[in-house]
């Protein structure tokens, strides 16, 4: 039979888009971190200032929190702002005070919100603005993004299109799509119990086309895992399969992932649309764990 496999090139980093622009500031996520994002802000010369931002967040609910925070003393002393989607509940004593969590938006969330925080308190001085995300170990969500961040008082504006001005630890500029690639392999298991693993070559690393055999002595069952780094984003693809000979069968992928052969027309021929979930493991380290596979 033959299988013909296209994947995405690309897949989106989180479930969201650019407020505005070609980029947006995502703190890393990972178990037991604590990215950074911060800078100094002027506001000598004003008796009133206000903070606006864009906010995009997928966390770990009651786990794991972001905080906007400020310090008028060098960093030595932080205070956290009240947000307005943020909160003190501490049911398991992992907020600091006052933080967001959860998803952005609430009910069919994330998206991005607009947040503001008035600055009044602090105009006249020059104090450094923290945004920061801590999250504990075990599970970690797709994180936080920010976007359009503001301060009008002052005139300031930054649409994470450049980086000048701020400290950026375990943050980073990003455009919203990130490179994947596929890796498929083949198990042939013969009725005596024996299993021989072969690995597809992937042209692009997103494409194939391959020629498999099969017999009433062996099943074919193929295995496929979707890499991407930082992000677990489904990668969409779709999975061709044709049969040898026209008009002698057709390969029906079922809802369990099993492929079964039926009688089907001369043109006979099947198309496989799905998303594997994508793995940030390289394939010696993942083995065949949480892959699709489909048994010929």
């Amino acid at each position: 039979m033959r299988l013909v496999f296209r994947g995405a090139p690309t897949l989106p980093l989180v479930a969201a888009t650019p407020f505005e622009g070609r980029r947006f500031w995502y703190a890393v996520r990972g178990d037991e971190s604590n990215p950074r994002l911060t800078r100094e802000i002027d506001l000598r010369g004003i008796d009133r200032a206000t903070l606006r931002y864009r906010i995009w967040y997928d966390l770990e609910e009651d786990w794991d929190y972001a905080y906007v925070s400020v310090s008028t003393d060098g960093g030595r002393r932080w205070t956290l702002l009240r947000t307005p989607s943020g909160t003190d509940a501490d049911p398991n004593h992992n907020n600091l005070g006052w933080g967001y969590t959860g998803v952005s938006g609430g009910t069919g969330g994330p998206r991005w919100i607009t947040e503001t925080v008035d600055l009044t308190p602090y105009a006249g001085r020059t104090l450094l603005l923290r945004f920061e995300v801590v999250t504990d170990d075990a599970v970690n969500r797709p994180g936080v993004a920010l976007d359009a961040i503001e301060i009008p008082e002052i005139g300031f504006r930054d649409g994470a299109e450049e980086d000048a001005g701020w400290t950026a630890e375990g943050w980073a500029r990003v455009t919203p799509q990130v490179p994947v690639r596929y890796d498929l392999q083949v198990l042939r298991i013969r009725q005596d119990g024996t299993v021989r693993i072969e690995r597809l070559p992937v042209e692009g690393s997103s494409t194939g086309e391959w020629i498999l055999e099969a017999g009433p002595d062996r099943r074919v069952v193929l295995a496929l895992s979707a890499l991407a780094r930082f992000t677990t984003e489904p990668a969409p693809y779709t999975l061709r399969v044709e049969p040898p000979q026209a008009g002698r069968s057709s390969a029906r992928l079922m809802p369990s992932g099993i492929i079964r052969e039926k009688p089907g027309p001369p043109d006979g021929g099947f198309l496989r649309r799905g998303h594997p979930a994508s793995r940030s493991l390289s394939p010696a380290a993942q083995g065949l764990k949480g892959m699709r596979a489909a048994c010929i």
